[in-house]
């Protein structure tokens, strides 16, 4: 090769080397900048998915707290205001981790009133806890408890309003994400292109150039390759001469980690690693040359036996596992078939046997103890979705709260079947003052509930009616002739208790 053919030989190679790297340098930097405002809207959409969970959680503690104060103010009891301090507790703390999560300014501003909704509705209900403590019946007044209600309902709809709003703001980052994954993809795809182009013009019209230098040194060249292949043929020969000599060397070289040990066709050992040597106990000088039946005798008549001889029989390889006999040792063992007698691989596995054992025990226990939580939470989620509260010997109240689908509709008939039963009701009185919208599914739940309390001799008592309620049932064209209805918990009450005196004069 001549000065000019080495120069130019290395300025294309400078060429194909320095320039694919500029090359993949731009488009490596391209997409780590599209990838990285990728991160960040995906961080983004984190961020919102946080928020949400915590506005959640703040609308559990403050729906926990009315639930709270309204079945004390019912029933008198004042365990029924643990779930209130509760909530009480855990507000401004929550509170404060919303804040701290919020990163847009709107939504700080709702935050801030939400919190300060909060404080008139708190004052209302601790004096309203006041004055049930003092028995003062004022804390059943139907106009105090409207102006609670009021409050109670602008904050709801302020939560609404901030959950509304952030998951806008994360339906919006999930679009910039998509946007920013586009963008990345079509990026690649057009840098790729571009640069694929470029690099395959500049490399074609240079090896074409240098395919022309070397074209002489073809014809000079072709001789010597013609030798080099003959003397190659010559080496591949002794190459495979050599490899089938050196392939015993190089399996057991190979099988170091395990222990191992090679038989004759005449069951002798032929060859023991130290591996080996220290799992059977004994030397491999004083086993080499050795009939494995002879020193092992405890092996006959085993399963050791039987797969080692059905190894040599069938020319196949035999893998199992099994007990070494006289001892508390398991014994992993594959077995080959070589062409002078047999290659066996062994380990020791009595300590992984013992820890599958412990695991699938540990396993066990754990599956069990998951059941069990989670029967008990299953049984309180049916508890707290429709809870009956006996009010006074004849007289039951199940406040209803929230929406009603079809489980939690079965969960109300079951509930009060049983509840009419268990406490001997004359008269049943459901609120639906905490049901936010009333539709078909919940006139079918009323209904069914009357006709139920019916079958069972007692009277339901519909609370909670109010004037959008009414003109709901009328225009969903629902027949409640023969059903009490009352506008007010208290006018309900006031109704079964006169219902009951009624009642008792007459069975008098």
């Amino acid at each position: 090769m001549t000065s000019i053919d080495q120069s130019q030989f290395k300025r294309v190679l400078r060429f194909a080397i320095i320039l694919p790297l500029i090359l993949m340098s731009i488009v490596a930097a391209v997409l780590l900048w599209q990838i990285n405002d990728l991160l960040t809207a995906v961080r983004w959409v984190e961020q919102a998915n946080v928020v949400i969970s915590q506005a959640n959680l703040l609308q559990r503690l403050i729906v926990d707290r009315q639930t709270a104060m309204r079945g004390y103010l019912i029933n008198g009891n004042s365990e029924f205001l643990a779930p209130y301090e509760a909530a009480e507790r855990e507000l401004p703390q929550t509170f404060e981790r919303l804040s701290a999560t919020i990163t847009d300014a709107g939504q700080d501003n709702r935050l801030l009133g939400i919190e300060k909704s909060q404080e008139p509705w708190a004052a209302f209900a601790r004096e309203t806890i006041a004055l049930r403590e003092r028995g003062d019946a004022q804390y059943m007044n139907p106009e105090r408890h409207l102006q609670g209600k009021s409050l109670m309902d602008a904050t709801r709809r302020q939560l609404n309003d901030f959950i509304n709003a952030e998951e806008t703001l994360r339906d919006e980052r999930k679009q910039l994400a998509r946007n920013h994954t586009r963008r990345t993809i079509t990026a690649s795809l057009f840098l790729t292109l571009v640069f694929g182009g470029v690099l395959a013009f500049f490399g074609r019209h240079q090896l074409t150039s240098l395919s022309q230098s070397y074209a002489t040194m073809f014809e000079k060249t072709l001789k010597q390759s013609i030798a080099l292949q003959n003397q190659a043929t010559t080496l591949q020969e002794q190459a495979d001469d050599l490899k089938e000599s050196n392939s015993r060397t190089i399996n057991i070289l190979e099988s170091i980690g395990d222990a191992f040990v090679a038989l004759d066709r005449d069951w002798r050992f032929t060859y023991i690693n130290p591996r080996a040597s220290m799992l059977l106990a004994c030397p491999a000088t004083e086993l080499n040359g050795k009939v494995l039946w002879d020193e092992i005798p405890v092996l006959r008549g085993t399963i050791f036996e039987i797969e080692l001889r059905a190894t040599a029989d069938e020319s196949r390889m035999h893998r199992f596992e099994a007990d070494f006999p006289n001892s508390d040792r398991a014994i992993e063992i594959s077995v080959y078939p070589a062409e002078d007698g047999l290659s066996i691989y062994f380990n020791d596995i009595t300590e992984r046997r013992s820890a599958e054992r412990e695991q699938k025990l540990a396993e066990a226990e754990q599956s069990r103890l998951r059941e069990s939580i989670i029967n008990l939470q299953r049984a309180r989620l049916e508890e707290l979705a429709a809870p009956l509260i006996p009010l006074r010997q004849g007289i039951v109240l199940m406040p209803l709260i929230g929406s009603l689908d079809s489980e939690r509709a079965a969960q109300v008939l079951n509930n009060l079947s049983h509840g009419v039963v268990e406490h001997a009701a004359r008269v049943c009185i459901l609120d639906i003052t905490g049901v936010p919208t009333v539709d078909s599914n919940v006139a079918a739940t009323l209904l069914n509930a009357a006709q139920t309390v019916r079958l069972l001799g007692a009277e339901v008592v519909i609370t909670g009616i109010r004037s959008g309620v009414a003109q709901t049932l009328i225009r969903l064209g629902v027949d409640i002739k023969g059903i009490t209805t009352r506008s007010t918990l208290n006018s309900g009450l006031d109704f079964a208790l006169t219902r009951l005196a009624v009642v008792n004069d007459f069975a008098l």
